[in-house]
């Protein structure tokens, strides 16, 4: 089966193989990527081990912010060993075991990522898998949740964590209509997704970007106004670039992706009693801040009163949400590229290191 992986310089031997193969700079670090054929799980249906999982055929499948570190510390693995990207799939069911009840072989299907997980329960809650380009998959019925036949597989692949991940976030700020809302890291497949939700809901959004291209498309996906930020020397973002949205007499709300590179300078244009939220860091080389800028920010929430709030991934009627709204023509998915046929560090390349990508890179197997 075909496995999409990074690995270190053991790794491009497997070039002469493939001249589509190749390496891509991930934060200084070079990575060698390829399209590596390993061994199929084993699975039979009626083994008792086997009673509530599935065999699952990866069609597409893509990376989320979180992949990035771990692509870049496979380029230290010893020898030819590799790491197995991935986080967001879409695959066909192939085989069940004979107690599964919720799907059957032919549903199309995603993963489920509710966090957190059901106490004593069989499977654990979270992302289903982190080596989701494994073409075939074996996971508890639990972590997948079957998709509308006619979702598009590219919409399907990059869908699930992020979708999730949005409605969640969305959910816990608690915008409504004409609330100001400032959206950090608006190009990212998250904040494209809470993007389209909060202006069905009725927010005033203010997107944040470093591009200088994308107003007028923000502006047409339900951006009130687009907020150009300025890339600091460490990578994060450099302090003024929000004083322009001081005339709203702050924001009520803020819904940010990255803390590591907005939290410091968000508190400072946050209305007394505002809401902050946000699901990670975006973490590697650059973007972070010292730990006196993260007391100096708590000091400033402190005097504003403002609820700082963590939200990890989301609940399972979040993405079921997600999908009706998507059945229904009310979200689009944020595909930014479709990439296959072994391209596997192009892929890459887009999906972790392009300054232009607009939402989510996928890759498909034909």
């Amino acid at each position: 089966m075909r496995n999409a992986a990074v690995g270190g310089p053991g790794l491009s031997a497997l070039q002469a193989l493939n001249p589509t193969l190749g390496s891509v700079v991930i934060d200084g670090v070079s990575v060698a990527c390829a399209e590596v054929q390993t061994q199929e799980p084993e699975f039979d249906a009626e083994d008792a081990s086997s009673a509530r999982r599935l065999l699952l055929r990866v069609r597409g499948f893509a990376c989320s912010a979180a992949d990035r570190g771990r692509l870049v510390a496979a380029a230290g693995f010893p020898g030819g060993s590799f790491y197995v990207m991935g986080s967001e799939f879409v695959a066909d069911v192939v085989e069940v075991g004979r107690e599964v009840r919720s799907v059957s072989p032919g549903t199309r299907v995603i993963g489920d990522n509710s966090w957190p997980g059901v106490a004593g329960a069989a499977w654990r809650g979270g992302i289903p898998t982190q080596h989701a380009s494994r073409e075939y998959l074996v996971l508890h019925e639990e972590k997948v949740i079957a998709i509308p036949p006619a979702m598009e597989t590219a919409d399907a692949a990059g869908f699930s964590v992020a979708a999730q991940t949005a409605y969640a976030l969305v959910e816990r700020v608690g915008a409504g209509p004409g609330t100001p809302v400032l959206l950090t890291a608006a190009r990212s497949a998250t904040s494209l997704f809470a993007l389209d939700l909060l202006r069905r809901l009725g927010a005033e959004v203010y997107a944040a970007t470093t591009s200088r291209g994308d107003d007028a498309w923000l502006r047409e996906r339900g951006a009130h106004a687009v907020i150009h930020l300025h890339p600091g020397p460490d990578g994060g973002v450099e302090e003024e670039l929000l004083e322009e949205a001081a005339a709203i007499n702050g924001f009520e709300c803020v819904l940010d992706p990255f803390f590591d590179l907005h939290l410091a300078h968000a508190v400072g244009v946050m209305a007394v009693g505002g809401r902050y939220v946000t699901c990670g860091r975006r973490g590697g080389a650059a973007g972070g801040h010292a730990a006196a800028a993260y007391g100096a920010a708590l000091e400033v929430a402190v005097v504003k009163n403002l609820h700082l709030i963590g939200s990890s991934l989301g609940a399972r009627e979040h993405l079921r949400r997600a999908l009706d709204d998507h059945a229904a023509g009310e979200l689009r998915v944020p595909v930014d590229s479709v990439w296959g046929g072994g391209r596997v560090a192009a892929f890459v390349h887009r999906a972790c290191c392009d300054p232009e990508r607009r939402g989510r890179a996928v890759y498909l197997y034909d």
